[in-house]
């Protein structure tokens, strides 16, 4: 499951995509107009269904749930125009300059590994076809030049679009990892808890969702005696017991300085206080060795479940808090979960 902070990553496809129906709807009336008068109705059929389509996915796109499936569809109707463009004219050479136009949308609006087969799918043949026409001619000097110009700058248009994408990718990968995650544990930080609260509510294998409040007792005390080094060690320590102690499908946060939160799908009540209970226990009896010394750290905890203690995540989360508090003013090192 992807959290909701980065599952729309494609907002500023929908901005280019704006601009392009408005275009292609434009362009598309005027060569309809254009190749009717020529008499080539083929092609101004298929720019008629190319427009129509365009129309349509403009009214659908900001509220769509299917927005890969529209464009692919959108990109091989124009493609397709171009495409049959190209051929009724005989492959002539003016009309390759929308052929460079396919890897630069294709890998816009689709992104890497997509955009590179719907490029393959469309430059390749054109491509092609255009050389076993081209050498049928009795230039094959002229034509030659030709050829190799149009391949090189259609090739070139594949490459640095590729290139482009591949980067852009790679950068905005690595800034969701570095905005999710906490640096210091490596948990997820808590910019998009709340987000993946509502995914889990939604999903239909998931009844009921265990929430952990997980608070590090007397964590002043240690930073204070023993350094923030030291506080910081404690903190991986607890992350690291997090991990060993949850499934992989469960989600683990660390949302304040000493604060952790642990959301455990279709986990009971009883369950979920069974295993802040093994977490409680594996901390209490792991002391954090630093510089050879061992500093004991003990955890408080507070449960909570939905829907059984509300539908929201922020009823949830205060039920989990109230019971955090009093696992805290009982004397801490204790899991409190009614």
């Amino acid at each position: 499951m992807v959290p909701t902070l980065w599952n729309d990553n494609n907002q500023y496809r929908r901005t280019v995509l704006k601009t392009m129906q408005w275009l292609t709807m434009l362009a598309g009336i005027c060569f309809i107009c254009i190749n009717i008068v020529k008499n080539q109705w083929p092609l101004a059929i298929i720019e008629m269904v190319a427009v129509a389509f365009t129309l349509a996915f403009a009214r659908a796109r900001d509220r769509t749930r299917h927005l890969a499936r529209w464009t692919l569809v959108y990109l091989c109707l124009v493609f397709l125009c171009i495409l049959l463009g190209i051929w009724q004219t005989r492959f002539a050479t003016g009309q390759f300059i929308w052929m460079p136009l396919i890897p630069m949308l294709a890998y816009l609006l689709m992104g890497k590994r997509t955009g590179t087969l719907l490029t393959a799918a469309f430059v390749l043949p054109g491509l092609a076809l255009f050389l076993a026409l081209e050498w049928q001619s009795n230039n094959t000097l002229a034509h030659g030049t030709a050829i190799s110009n149009i391949a090189l700058s259609v090739l070139l248009a594949w490459m640095l679009s590729y290139v482009y994408e591949s980067n852009r990718e790679a950068v905005v990968s690595e800034l969701q990892r570095t905005a999710e995650r906490d640096p210091l544990t490596g948990l997820h930080n808590r910019l998009h808890l709340e987000s993946v609260f509502q995914q889990l509510k939604v999903n239909e294998k998931v009844p009921y969702i265990a929430m952990l409040l997980v608070d590090i007792d007397l964590f002043k005390h240690i930073n204070d005696q023993f350094g923030h080094t030291a506080g910081d060690e404690v903190l991986r320590a607890t992350a690291k017991q997090l991990r060993a102690c949850t499934r992989r499908n469960d989600w683990l946060f660390r949302v304040g300085g000493e604060e952790f939160c642990v959301l455990l799908p279709a986990m009971a009540s009883g369950q979920a206080a069974e295993l802040a209970e093994q977490l409680r226990l594996r901390l209490s009896a792991s002391p954090v060795a630093i510089k050879g010394r061992d500093i004991d750290a003990t955890i408080s905890v507070g449960l909570s479940n939905w829907p059984l203690d509300g539908e929201q995540f922020h009823d949830i989360y205060q039920v989990a808090d109230t019971r955090l508090y009093r696992a805290k003013k009982q004397g801490r090192n204790q899991v409190v979960a009614l």
